[in-house]
């Protein structure tokens, strides 16, 4: 994931696609590459592995319940990472409802107008 937040473009979408439970976001499998993370790991690695400002980001994770992961993320990413400039002022959206892992990613452009997801602007 560090290698792919890297090479994220300024102003590029980026979305982070991954099946989800209440408290964290990860692959399905129980292996030894299995991954699974929770808010705080995930706006740590946004802080420190994503080097570019991108145009927007989408957290598409199913969960049971509405969990808000990234108003979570972002609230922590403001508190423990002020001078990660590069997020400053960065809408990321999350669904509002839980979602299945068959629902398609929304485009970039029509987020804003997508009901299902729910805006939360990084504030450095």
């Amino acid at each position: 994931m560090a290698t792919y937040l890297a090479g994220v473009q300024a102003g590029e979408p980026l979305c982070i696609r991954a099946h989800g439970s209440d408290e964290r976001i990860g692959d399905a499998a129980a292996d030894a590459k299995d991954w699974r993370w929770t808010y705080k790991k995930l706006a740590w690695m946004l802080a420190t592995h994503l080097t570019a400002k991108p145009g927007v980001v989408l957290i598409r994770a199913c969960a049971e319940e509405v969990t808000n992961f990234p108003t979570q993320m972002v609230v922590h990413l403001e508190s423990n990472w002020p001078g990660a400039n590069h997020l400053d002022g960065v809408v990321i959206y999350g669904y509002n409802a839980p979602v299945r892992m068959s629902t398609p990613i929304p485009s970039p452009q029509q987020l804003t107008k997508n009901v299902q997801v729910q805006p939360v602007i990084v504030s450095l």
